[in-house]
């Protein structure tokens, strides 16, 4: 800003004149009045004419760089398409520089920002915007020693030469903030420490990192934090972290381990909001990584974000993520497990330790109101063998008699892609020794029919369109008495064949009421229960009896 005062006011040309004249006391008063307003004027006068420094060519190189003041401007022009004007800013201690550089019609430029000590090394590149806009970085993190930054013409529009129109650098300073991010910490070797329990705050600023090569993600803005975590006695904890949202933004959380891999990835919220990630699960003592970014190149100069994670202690009652996968399965060590599906596509995976001797299974998932849940089983090949999804939204899904002996996984899901932060589902599972005359899923086909060796069966429709095959057989011909009782609720198609398959025999039975008929069996054949209204809680049960 430039203040100009070239006139004195007449009021005290006249003053003075008349003090001139008359030497009283009051005369004398008045010249000193007078002469302290002129010191005053003379002295804004100085305060607000100071002016910018212009650049001072050639600055085109490091040796040549021009001094500038840790809270001072300088005024320049790009003067050819292959101009670089350089400028050294010397800190003398820890301190947060906001860098900007003003905008200049027609001009696409950039700003590079180097590390001095020794042979310069690049820090961060700032070219965030097209022709004609201003640049800025506002939290870059220095210590004690030289910068240099450099401003040239950017990549996004054609270069060419200015000489009318002049370009501002400013540097402001400021003090570290207790706990702050400290730029640049783009990677995981230059991560800003974190501790659980202490929020830290930094900036979505720049917008674009010009530096970063990644291919999955280029020129992506990302700042990392390290994590140490000391677990007590190796018992496992739960971690929850939370990111504050920022006008403009639409931010993204990443959380990985100690061996950089990728615990989850979270864009759950729109734009201006936060992102969460709870209940990651942390098993051994050591350095985890959280990685704040964005999505869509978006930047905010103005307004920090807030990091905050907090620690706390673990139950085997409480799903532990990551647990996405067979190989990540939570091992449930208890009859029920509680969980959430969060972000929106999560799903969970739970470990059914193996019994080691033929058991029945009954696996429940109770989820919340809000939410429509799946569940898939795994045999431990990784094959499914069960898939219930015929509840509606709040609705429990049952899968009532799974048969192993051997370790199974369960997999909890919304297929609607439905999410809740707050509130979990319930998984619960029961269990019996197996005792013959069960029916063995799946049992579908002829080929995969449950073999009756006992007097009573015992059966559940266990999704919509069930249908369960048992294989009878004898050493001849026999007639026999089959007495059928559906669960209640339920209604249930019961088929008798030939040793071929072919039916010769069906009958419907309602879950209110049992019903007897006599069938002859020529040495093989099959039962055949279709389920027409399930019932996936309780059995139904077939008596048979020779005559």
């Amino acid at each position: 800003m430039h203040c100009f005062f070239t006139v004195v006011p007449h009021f005290m040309i006249d003053c003075c004149r008349e003090c001139c004249t008359f030497l009283t006391m009051k005369g004398i008063r008045k010249i000193v009045i007078i002469l302290l307003a002129m010191v005053i004027s003379v002295a804004v006068v100085s305060g607000c004419s100071k002016s910018i420094p212009d650049e001072v060519e050639p600055n085109d190189t490091f040796g040549r760089a021009q001094k500038l003041e840790e809270d001072g401007s300088v005024r320049g022009f790009l003067h050819s398409t292959g101009d670089v004007d350089c400028y050294m800013v010397t800190v003398t201690g820890s301190t947060v520089l906001d860098i900007s550089l003003s905008a200049v019609r027609g001009i696409n430029h950039s700003l590079k920002i180097w590390r001095g000590d020794g042979s310069p090394k690049l820090l961060k590149h700032i070219d965030d915007y097209r022709k004609s806009a201003p640049e800025r970085f506002c939290n870059m993190y220095a210590d004690r020693g030289v910068l240099y930054i450099t401003v040239q013409h950017g990549d996004k529009d054609p270069k060419r030469p200015n000489t009318e129109n002049p370009y501002i650098l400013s540097v402001k300073t400021r003090s570290l903030a207790f706990l702050e991010e400290q730029e640049p910490n783009d990677g995981r070797v230059s991560a800003t420490p974190l501790s659980a329990g202490k929020e830290v705050s930094g900036y979505f600023s720049p917008a674009y990192d010009r530096i970063n090569q990644n291919a999955d993600h280029p020129y992506r803005e990302e700042d990392w934090y390290a994590l140490d975590i000391a677990l007590e006695g190796e018992a496992p904890a739960l971690i929850d972290v939370e990111l504050s949202g920022v006008p403009g933004v639409n931010s993204v959380l990443y959380v990985y381990n100690s061996a950089m891999g990728e615990v989850g990835a979270y864009n759950v919220n729109g734009t201006g909001e936060g992102e969460s990630a709870r209940g990651i699960g942390v098993t051994a003592s050591g350095r985890y990584y959280i990685m704040v970014t964005t999505e869509g190149y978006h930047s905010n100069n103005d307004v920090p974000y807030q990091l905050y994670v907090s620690q706390r202690q673990y139950d085997s009652t409480m799903e532990m993520e990551p647990n996405n996968s067979i190989a990540e399965a939570n091992v449930l060590q208890q009859s029920e497990i509680s969980g959430k599906i969060f972000p929106g596509g999560d799903k969970d995976m739970y470990k059914i330790p193996g019994p080691g001797r033929p058991t029945m299974f009954t696996i429940e998932v109770v989820p919340p109101d809000s939410m429509d849940i799946s569940v898939n089983v795994y045999n431990e090949s990784s094959e499914k063998i069960f898939e219930a999804n015929q509840g509606r939204k709040g609705e429990s899904e049952i899968i009532p008699n799974v048969y192993a002996a051997k370790a199974l996984y369960v997999e909890v899901l919304s297929r609607r892609g439905d999410s809740n932060e707050q509130a979990q589902y319930r998984l619960l599972v029961s269990s019996q020794p197996y005792v013959s005359g069960y029916e063995i899923e799946p049992n579908g086909k002829k080929a995969s029919a449950t073999a009756v060796n006992t007097d009573t069966i015992t059966g559940y429709t266990s999704f919509p369109g069930d249908v369960d095959y048992y294989f009878l057989e004898y050493p001849k011909r026999k007639n026999l008495r089959f007495g059928v009782k559906a669960a209640l609720g339920s209604k249930i198609k019961v088929s008798v064949t030939d040793p071929l398959g072919y039916i010769i025999r069906s009958e419907r039975i309602s879950g209110d009421n049992e019903k007897s008929f006599t069938e002859m069996i020529d040495g093989k054949g099959y039962l055949i229960i279709e389920s027409v209204d399930a019932n996936y809680r309780e059995p139904y049960t077939i008596d048979i009896r020779g005559e």
